[in-house]
């Protein structure tokens, strides 16, 4: 039988990466929610303490977002990490 991510404590990449995929909610873009709350690229940029290149490539999905920055992200969207379409 398989165990739950609450019940091993910890979760591989992986798993957190299917969760999210299979949660079902609607899905925004980078661009899409960061413009909602009114942000610009260089304030998520400097939020996150990246340069403002490689928020560029997240947001055009030319490189892929660390799940540590994934989790930041939401956090300064206000969003869950399921709502970000990446």
């Amino acid at each position: 039988m398989r165990t739950t991510s609450k019940e091993k404590g910890v979760q591989n990449v992986e798993d957190l990466l299917k969760e999210i995929l299979d949660s079902g909610k609607r899905k925004y873009s980078l661009k899409e929610l960061r413009a909602r709350n009114n942000l610009s690229q260089s304030d998520m940029a400097k939020r996150l303490g990246v340069s403002l290149t490689s928020y560029n490539k997240w947001e055009a999905d030319l490189t892929n977002v660390k799940v540590s920055q994934l989790i930041q992200i939401a956090d300064i969207l206000g969003v869950d990490m399921s709502e970000i379409d990446f």
